[in-house]
Protein backbone atom coordinates (compact mmCIF):
# COMPACT_ATOMS: atom_id res chain seq x y z
CA UNK A 1 0.00 0.00 0.00
CA UNK A 2 1.50 3.78 -0.70
CA UNK A 3 0.23 6.69 0.61
CA UNK A 4 0.99 10.58 0.31
CA UNK A 5 -0.32 13.63 0.98
CA UNK A 6 -0.13 15.26 -2.51
CA UNK A 7 1.53 15.02 -6.16
CA UNK A 8 2.27 17.17 -8.60
CA UNK A 9 2.45 15.93 -12.04
CA UNK A 10 3.50 17.69 -15.76
CA UNK A 11 2.52 15.45 -18.34
CA UNK A 12 4.32 17.78 -20.82
CA UNK A 13 7.72 17.43 -19.17
CA UNK A 14 7.64 13.79 -17.94
CA UNK A 15 7.92 15.19 -14.31
CA UNK A 16 6.51 13.76 -11.49
CA UNK A 17 7.00 15.16 -7.52
CA UNK A 18 4.87 13.43 -4.38
CA UNK A 19 5.44 15.37 -1.26
CA UNK A 20 5.39 12.47 2.05
CA UNK A 21 5.53 9.55 0.05
CA UNK A 22 4.91 6.26 1.83
CA UNK A 23 5.53 2.61 1.43
CA UNK A 24 3.53 -0.03 3.71
CA UNK A 25 4.36 -2.99 5.26
CA UNK A 26 2.65 -6.02 2.93
CA UNK A 27 -0.73 -6.36 4.64
CA UNK A 28 0.54 -4.19 7.66
CA UNK A 29 -0.07 -0.31 8.98
CA UNK A 30 3.76 -0.12 9.67
CA UNK A 31 6.41 1.69 6.87
CA UNK A 32 8.42 0.13 5.15
CA UNK A 33 9.77 3.32 3.09
CA UNK A 34 8.83 7.14 3.53
CA UNK A 35 10.10 9.61 2.22
CA UNK A 36 9.22 13.65 2.61
CA UNK A 37 9.55 14.36 -1.26
CA UNK A 38 10.24 11.95 -3.80
CA UNK A 39 10.99 13.44 -8.04
CA UNK A 40 10.85 11.24 -11.20
CA UNK A 41 12.03 13.44 -14.50
CA UNK A 42 10.77 10.72 -17.69
CA UNK A 43 12.79 12.08 -20.95
CA UNK A 44 9.54 11.68 -23.38
CA UNK A 45 11.69 12.46 -26.14
CA UNK A 46 13.52 8.80 -25.87
CA UNK A 47 10.33 7.65 -26.53
CA UNK A 48 10.60 8.01 -29.93
CA UNK A 49 13.83 5.99 -29.83
CA UNK A 50 12.53 3.07 -28.29
CA UNK A 51 13.91 4.17 -24.99
CA UNK A 52 11.93 4.23 -21.86
CA UNK A 53 14.42 6.42 -19.39
CA UNK A 54 14.15 8.07 -16.26
CA UNK A 55 16.60 10.28 -16.32
CA UNK A 56 16.86 11.56 -12.39
CA UNK A 57 15.20 10.19 -9.20
CA UNK A 58 15.86 12.01 -6.14
CA UNK A 59 14.37 11.22 -2.39
CA UNK A 60 14.67 14.14 0.40
CA UNK A 61 15.23 12.73 3.68
CA UNK A 62 13.95 9.11 2.93
CA UNK A 63 13.54 6.47 6.27
CA UNK A 64 13.86 3.16 5.54
CA UNK A 65 13.26 0.46 7.63
CA UNK A 66 15.17 -3.41 6.90
CA UNK A 67 13.67 -6.01 9.23
CA UNK A 68 15.24 -9.39 9.37
CA UNK A 69 13.43 -12.68 10.39
CA UNK A 70 15.20 -15.82 10.17
CA UNK A 71 16.60 -16.13 6.31
CA UNK A 72 13.81 -13.18 5.33
CA UNK A 73 13.86 -9.91 5.52
CA UNK A 74 10.33 -7.28 5.10
CA UNK A 75 11.09 -6.75 1.18
CA UNK A 76 11.82 -10.35 0.26
CA UNK A 77 8.13 -10.21 -1.00
CA UNK A 78 9.26 -7.32 -3.16
CA UNK A 79 12.00 -9.45 -4.21
CA UNK A 80 10.00 -12.39 -5.23
CA UNK A 81 7.19 -10.59 -7.25
CA UNK A 82 9.67 -8.40 -9.43
CA UNK A 83 12.07 -11.45 -9.89
CA UNK A 84 9.61 -13.27 -12.03
CA UNK A 85 10.57 -12.74 -15.62
CA UNK A 86 6.59 -12.12 -16.31
CA UNK A 87 6.36 -8.97 -13.71
CA UNK A 88 9.97 -7.51 -14.28
CA UNK A 89 9.79 -3.99 -15.70
CA UNK A 90 13.02 -4.27 -17.77
CA UNK A 91 11.67 -8.00 -19.48
CA UNK A 92 8.54 -6.50 -20.02
CA UNK A 93 10.12 -3.37 -21.93
CA UNK A 94 12.32 -6.12 -23.70
CA UNK A 95 9.48 -7.55 -25.07
CA UNK A 96 8.24 -4.58 -26.77
CA UNK A 97 11.25 -3.97 -28.12
CA UNK A 98 12.31 -1.10 -25.85
CA UNK A 99 15.69 -0.35 -23.65
CA UNK A 100 15.48 1.20 -20.12
CA UNK A 101 17.67 3.30 -18.80
CA UNK A 102 17.02 4.65 -14.47
CA UNK A 103 19.69 7.44 -14.30
CA UNK A 104 21.12 10.08 -11.58
CA UNK A 105 19.92 8.63 -8.69
CA UNK A 106 19.96 10.63 -5.42
CA UNK A 107 19.48 9.78 -2.12
CA UNK A 108 19.50 13.34 0.36
CA UNK A 109 20.36 13.20 4.18
CA UNK A 110 18.58 9.51 4.59
CA UNK A 111 18.22 7.61 7.90
CA UNK A 112 17.73 3.40 7.22
CA UNK A 113 17.34 0.94 10.09
CA UNK A 114 18.24 -2.41 10.65
CA UNK A 115 16.59 -5.09 13.10
CA UNK A 116 16.88 -8.52 13.71
CA UNK A 117 14.01 -9.93 15.57
CA UNK A 118 15.55 -13.26 16.19
CA UNK A 119 18.68 -11.81 17.76
CA UNK A 120 17.75 -8.68 18.94
CA UNK A 121 20.04 -6.58 17.24
CA UNK A 122 18.65 -2.52 16.31
CA UNK A 123 21.21 -0.29 14.49
CA UNK A 124 21.03 2.62 12.41
CA UNK A 125 22.44 4.83 10.15
CA UNK A 126 21.73 8.81 9.48
CA UNK A 127 22.75 11.38 7.39
CA UNK A 128 23.11 9.13 4.40
CA UNK A 129 23.56 10.72 0.92
CA UNK A 130 24.23 8.35 -2.17
CA UNK A 131 24.02 9.25 -5.59
CA UNK A 132 24.73 7.05 -8.74
CA UNK A 133 25.21 7.44 -12.35
CA UNK A 134 22.59 4.61 -12.82
CA UNK A 135 21.92 2.10 -15.21
CA UNK A 136 21.83 1.85 -18.74
CA UNK A 137 20.66 -0.90 -20.84
CA UNK A 138 23.73 -0.84 -23.48
CA UNK A 139 27.13 -0.58 -20.11
CA UNK A 140 27.49 -2.87 -18.04
CA UNK A 141 28.91 -0.68 -15.00
CA UNK A 142 27.13 1.01 -12.29
CA UNK A 143 28.88 3.65 -10.17
CA UNK A 144 27.79 4.62 -6.61
CA UNK A 145 28.98 7.16 -3.90
CA UNK A 146 28.03 7.31 -0.66
CA UNK A 147 28.54 8.81 2.69
CA UNK A 148 26.67 8.16 6.23
CA UNK A 149 27.31 8.49 9.71
CA UNK A 150 26.39 5.88 12.49
CA UNK A 151 23.03 6.51 14.24
CA UNK A 152 24.47 5.11 17.25
CA UNK A 153 27.70 6.22 18.42
CA UNK A 154 30.55 7.62 16.91
CA UNK A 155 31.99 8.25 13.25
CA UNK A 156 31.23 8.18 9.41
CA UNK A 157 31.48 6.31 6.26
CA UNK A 158 32.52 7.70 2.77
CA UNK A 159 32.90 5.20 -0.21
CA UNK A 160 32.91 4.79 -4.49
CA UNK A 161 31.52 1.82 -5.47
CA UNK A 162 31.53 0.51 -9.06
CA UNK A 163 29.84 -2.69 -9.57
CA UNK A 164 30.08 -5.22 -13.16
CA UNK A 165 26.68 -6.36 -13.62
CA UNK A 166 27.30 -8.64 -15.93
CA UNK A 167 30.30 -10.36 -14.02
CA UNK A 168 29.49 -9.73 -10.94
CA UNK A 169 32.28 -8.00 -9.88
CA UNK A 170 33.68 -4.98 -8.29
CA UNK A 171 35.65 -1.93 -7.05
CA UNK A 172 35.28 -0.12 -4.20
CA UNK A 173 37.24 3.16 -2.40
CA UNK A 174 36.52 3.14 1.52
CA UNK A 175 37.32 5.82 3.71
CA UNK A 176 36.29 4.89 7.77
CA UNK A 177 36.69 7.86 10.68
CA UNK A 178 36.19 7.25 13.95
CA UNK A 179 33.86 4.17 13.54
CA UNK A 180 32.23 2.46 16.98
CA UNK A 181 31.81 -0.67 16.89
CA UNK A 182 29.02 -1.37 19.50
CA UNK A 183 26.68 -3.18 17.01
CA UNK A 184 29.27 -6.06 17.68
CA UNK A 185 27.76 -5.73 21.64
CA UNK A 186 24.22 -6.55 20.46
CA UNK A 187 25.27 -9.62 18.15
CA UNK A 188 27.73 -10.79 21.46
CA UNK A 189 24.66 -10.69 23.84
CA UNK A 190 23.05 -13.26 21.74
CA UNK A 191 26.41 -15.11 22.31
CA UNK A 192 27.18 -14.47 26.19
CA UNK A 193 25.75 -14.82 29.70
CA UNK A 194 27.26 -10.94 30.58
CA UNK A 195 29.95 -8.64 29.48
CA UNK A 196 30.91 -5.65 27.76
CA UNK A 197 32.29 -5.33 24.30
CA UNK A 198 33.70 -1.26 22.91
CA UNK A 199 35.90 -0.76 19.89
CA UNK A 200 36.65 2.06 17.33
CA UNK A 201 37.46 1.56 13.64
CA UNK A 202 39.56 3.19 10.94
CA UNK A 203 40.42 2.32 7.91
CA UNK A 204 41.54 4.05 4.33
CA UNK A 205 41.69 0.91 1.76
CA UNK A 206 41.33 -0.30 -1.92
CA UNK A 207 39.55 -3.51 -2.58
CA UNK A 208 37.97 -5.17 -5.70
CA UNK A 209 36.56 -8.45 -5.31
CA UNK A 210 33.73 -10.82 -7.07
CA UNK A 211 30.10 -11.12 -5.13
CA UNK A 212 30.10 -15.01 -5.67
CA UNK A 213 33.06 -15.84 -4.36
CA UNK A 214 34.18 -14.41 -0.88
CA UNK A 215 37.53 -15.63 -0.92
CA UNK A 216 38.20 -13.83 -4.35
CA UNK A 217 39.12 -10.75 -3.18
CA UNK A 218 41.79 -8.10 -3.53
CA UNK A 219 42.92 -5.46 -0.51
CA UNK A 220 45.21 -2.73 -0.23
CA UNK A 221 45.66 0.27 2.44
CA UNK A 222 45.27 0.81 6.24
CA UNK A 223 42.70 -0.59 9.17
CA UNK A 224 43.37 0.54 12.98
CA UNK A 225 41.14 -0.73 15.63
CA UNK A 226 41.48 1.27 18.66
CA UNK A 227 39.96 1.46 22.20
CA UNK A 228 39.15 -1.93 21.77
CA UNK A 229 37.75 -3.28 25.36
CA UNK A 230 35.78 -6.57 26.12
CA UNK A 231 35.24 -7.85 29.61
CA UNK A 232 32.83 -8.47 32.46
CA UNK A 233 31.32 -4.65 32.16
CA UNK A 234 32.25 -1.17 30.92
CA UNK A 235 35.25 -1.00 34.03
CA UNK A 236 36.56 -4.39 34.37
CA UNK A 237 38.73 -5.63 31.44
CA UNK A 238 39.55 -9.24 30.34
CA UNK A 239 40.95 -8.19 27.26
CA UNK A 240 42.17 -4.71 25.74
CA UNK A 241 44.53 -3.08 23.72
CA UNK A 242 45.18 0.67 22.79
CA UNK A 243 45.42 -0.17 19.11
CA UNK A 244 46.12 -2.45 16.61
CA UNK A 245 47.35 -1.12 13.25
CA UNK A 246 47.48 -2.87 10.01
CA UNK A 247 49.57 -1.11 6.66
CA UNK A 248 48.47 -3.82 3.43
CA UNK A 249 50.51 -3.95 0.30
CA UNK A 250 48.19 -6.84 -0.99
CA UNK A 251 45.95 -9.20 0.45
CA UNK A 252 44.44 -11.36 -1.31
CA UNK A 253 43.19 -15.24 -0.54
CA UNK A 254 42.49 -16.65 -3.75
CA UNK A 255 45.60 -15.53 -5.47
CA UNK A 256 47.37 -16.78 -2.17
CA UNK A 257 49.25 -13.48 -1.07
CA UNK A 258 49.38 -11.73 1.84
CA UNK A 259 51.69 -9.15 1.85
CA UNK A 260 51.96 -6.78 5.03
CA UNK A 261 53.94 -3.32 5.08
CA UNK A 262 53.50 -3.44 9.35
CA UNK A 263 51.34 -4.79 11.93
CA UNK A 264 51.48 -3.39 15.43
CA UNK A 265 49.87 -3.55 18.47
CA UNK A 266 50.19 -1.44 21.62
CA UNK A 267 49.16 -2.13 25.31
CA UNK A 268 47.55 -5.22 24.25
CA UNK A 269 45.66 -6.69 28.03
CA UNK A 270 44.56 -9.84 28.76
CA UNK A 271 43.58 -11.35 31.86
CA UNK A 272 42.76 -14.75 32.85
CA UNK A 273 41.22 -15.87 36.14
CA UNK A 274 40.56 -19.41 37.72
CA UNK A 275 37.19 -20.42 39.77
CA UNK A 276 36.59 -23.70 41.29
CA UNK A 277 34.48 -25.15 38.73
CA UNK A 278 35.30 -22.56 35.35
CA UNK A 279 37.27 -19.44 34.36
CA UNK A 280 36.49 -16.20 33.43
CA UNK A 281 36.26 -17.29 29.54
CA UNK A 282 33.60 -19.95 30.39
CA UNK A 283 31.67 -17.75 32.75
CA UNK A 284 30.96 -15.40 29.61
CA UNK A 285 30.60 -18.22 27.18
CA UNK A 286 29.38 -20.68 28.97
CA UNK A 287 31.12 -24.07 29.61
CA UNK A 288 33.40 -25.18 26.97
CA UNK A 289 31.85 -22.44 24.65
CA UNK A 290 28.46 -23.86 25.23
CA UNK A 291 26.74 -20.71 24.08
CA UNK A 292 28.75 -20.30 20.84
CA UNK A 293 27.85 -24.13 19.91
CA UNK A 294 24.10 -23.41 20.82
CA UNK A 295 24.11 -20.53 18.57
CA UNK A 296 25.98 -21.87 15.63
CA UNK A 297 23.23 -25.23 15.81
CA UNK A 298 20.31 -22.32 15.06
CA UNK A 299 20.39 -22.21 11.36
CA UNK A 300 17.12 -19.72 11.60
CA UNK A 301 19.96 -17.09 13.37
CA UNK A 302 22.57 -14.82 11.81
CA UNK A 303 24.78 -13.30 14.40
CA UNK A 304 27.48 -11.26 12.37
CA UNK A 305 30.52 -12.32 15.33
CA UNK A 306 30.12 -15.84 13.85
CA UNK A 307 30.02 -14.78 10.43
CA UNK A 308 33.23 -12.61 11.19
CA UNK A 309 35.55 -15.33 13.44
CA UNK A 310 34.30 -17.71 10.20
CA UNK A 311 35.59 -15.59 7.39
CA UNK A 312 38.71 -14.90 9.20
CA UNK A 313 39.39 -18.84 9.92
CA UNK A 314 38.30 -19.18 6.38
CA UNK A 315 41.29 -16.79 5.34
CA UNK A 316 43.93 -17.52 7.81
CA UNK A 317 44.10 -21.15 7.55
CA UNK A 318 45.35 -20.14 3.64
CA UNK A 319 48.13 -17.95 5.39
CA UNK A 320 50.90 -20.20 6.29
CA UNK A 321 49.87 -21.95 2.85
CA UNK A 322 50.50 -18.98 0.53
CA UNK A 323 53.22 -16.65 -0.18
CA UNK A 324 53.23 -13.98 2.98
CA UNK A 325 55.25 -11.41 4.19
CA UNK A 326 55.49 -8.83 7.43
CA UNK A 327 57.77 -5.92 6.74
CA UNK A 328 58.02 -5.23 10.18
CA UNK A 329 55.89 -6.08 13.54
CA UNK A 330 55.93 -4.77 16.80
CA UNK A 331 54.36 -4.88 20.02
CA UNK A 332 54.67 -2.55 22.82
CA UNK A 333 53.72 -3.08 26.53
CA UNK A 334 51.88 -5.82 26.77
CA UNK A 335 50.08 -6.73 29.44
CA UNK A 336 49.16 -10.16 30.55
Amino acid sequence: NITLDWVYVNPFTGYLNAHNFNVHEFESDGIFLQTKNLSINISLLKLFSNTFEISELTLVQPIGKIIQSTNKFNFTDIINKFSKKDSSVIDSLSKDGMNFNLLDIEIRDGEFHYRDSLTAVNYFIKNANITSDGYRWDKDTVGVKFDFVSGIGSGNIKGDLRIHTNKSTYKLALVINDFSLNIIDQYLKDLTNYGKFAAILNADIRSMGDFNDRLNTTLRGAISISDFHFGKDAKTDFASFESLHLAINELSPKKMIFFYDSISLVKPYFKYEKYDELDNIQTIFGKDGSNIDAAKADPAKFNLVIEIANYIKMVSQRFFQSHFKIDRLALYKGDI
